[in-house]
């Protein structure tokens, strides 16, 4: 969510788009998903609590709110490990899923979403030469990786 409180310098990086992605083995084990209604069938990664940006997600996908996950976690790192590991099917950053040969995105073109990615510090900071230049780096490497998962999908 794009930062609201007062008394921040905001930068805006852009939309860093997210997809399902599974294991190689776990599909070869359980089958791949081709519609929505089949994704009820199988170990599902997901959140423990909803943030705002899974209130965005149930918006978007109704059905989201009410699906019992096998692997609950609020850490997108864990996710991800647990997607890596063969557990289920679960989102990730494409730029992380589509550089992983052992992932598949599944029902793509579906469940593809993005994140609003915003850099900020305290308006206190900005004089700072320390915090400026970790803020330059970054949203200088943060727009780096997002035009590279841009380029990755064309």
């Amino acid at each position: 969510m794009e930062p609201q409180q007062d008394a921040l310098v905001v930068r805006r990086i852009g939309d860093i788009p997210i997809a399902c992605y599974a294991h190689r083995a776990y599909l070869a084990r359980h089958g791949t998903p081709e519609t929505l209604e089949d994704i009820g069938n199988h170990r599902l990664i997901g959140f423990d609590r909803q943030t705002a940006y899974v209130r965005t997600m149930v918006q978007r996908f109704p059905a989201a709110g009410g699906i019992a996950f096998a692997f609950r976690t609020d850490s997108y790192l864990a996710q991800l490990a647990a997607i890596r590991s063969g557990c289920g099917i679960g989102m990730c950053q494409t730029g992380l899923g589509d550089a992983d040969p052992n992932l598949v995105r599944v029902l793509p073109g579906i469940m593809d979403m993005h994140i609003g990615t915003w850099v900020a510090m305290h308006e206190n900071l900005k004089t700072s030469p320390r915090c400026r230049a970790a803020f330059d780096a970054l949203v200088e490497g943060l727009k780096i990786y997002l035009d590279n998962c841009v380029s990755t999908r064309a």
